[in-house]
């Protein structure tokens, strides 16, 4: 249902480019979630990924109101949800 929600949506904004903008919508959110999957469930020992995996699950574990981002701080500076 909210799939289709959205793709009413899309239609709505793009026309006859929903179809294109809702894939994109999709398989950002498929990269997304396989990201969040992979954070909690493999081991990530090393750099940018380690880094990474302790920002979020900090998230989880320490303080719930920030650090939102999964695949990337971004959203939690634009956003005002960094830790101090």
């Amino acid at each position: 249902p909210l799939a289709l929600f959205f793709y009413v949506l899309f239609l709505l904004i793009f026309g006859r480019f929903a179809s294109a903008a809702f894939a994109g919508l999709v398989f950002g959110y498929v990269c997304y979630d396989t990201l969040h999957y992979a954070i909690h469930h493999f081991p990530m020992k090393h750099g940018a990924w380690l880094w990474l995996k302790q920002y979020h699950l900090r998230h989880h574990y320490r303080d719930a109101n920030t650090g939102f981002g999964i695949s990337s701080p971004l959203w939690d500076y634009v956003f005002r949800t960094t830790r101090r």
